[in-house]
Order: C-alpha cells, then sequence, then structure tokens
C-alpha cells in the first residue's frame, strides 16, 4: 500500500481529496457491492466514522493493482466504476486487519 501512496502523490501528484471524496461521501454506496456494504454499515453503527476511512483504505488496497495508471483513470476507477472487490469475507478480513495504531 505504501508504494501506491508513493505512485499517487509523487508520480501522479494525486492529493487524496482529489478521490476520497467520492469514494467516503456517500457512504461507500455508490459504487460497493451490496453485501459488503451492508457488512460495513453494520461496522458503522458501531463503530463510527472511523471504519469509513478503514473500508477506503481496503477498497484501494483491493483495487491497487488497477490504480497504477494516468490520474484521469484513477479517478474514474474510484469515483465513477462499480468496485470488484472480490469475495465478502476476504474483504471484510483484509477491512479488519487495517486498525487504528
Amino acid at each position: 500500500m505504501d508504494s501506491l501512496y508513493t505512485y499517487f502523490t509523487n508520480t501522479l501528484q494525486l492529493h487524496p481529496e482529489a478521490y476520497l471524496d467520492g469514494i467516503v461521501t456517500p457512504l461507500l454506496s455508490l459504487h460497493m457491492p451490496l453485501d459488503i456494504l451492508s457488512r460495513v454499515w453494520d461496522i458503522y453503527a458501531f463503530e463510527g466514522d472511523k471504519v469509513l476511512l478503514r473500508a477506503a483504505v481496503a477498497v484501494l488496497w483491493q483495487l491497487e493493482s488497477k490504480l497504477y495508471v494516468d490520474a484521469d483513470e484513477v479517478i474514474r476507477t474510484l469515483t465513477k466504476e462499480p468496485w470488484d472487490l472480490g469475495k465478502e469475507e476476504a474483504f471484510m478480513k483484509k477491512l479488519e486487519m487495517i486498525r487504528e495504531k
């Protein structure tokens, strides 16, 4: 994930507000598959806003291989297209691995 951050900030000069607003503002509902979204919202009910950022990081982690492209394609992938996040349980394990330090 660190290399994706470096690619976004150094190579593309793409700042988080360019893509995170479109991911987090609608509470992930525009692009996330319903089965995963309902699980994330369940966690949101108990843990609050912090789960939204953890879910956004999990989305970036899952889609990382598709994000080493130009800035316009990154924005399109993250804000305009449905996300292929794989199997629900595998995504939820990734979400669980992302914890506050």
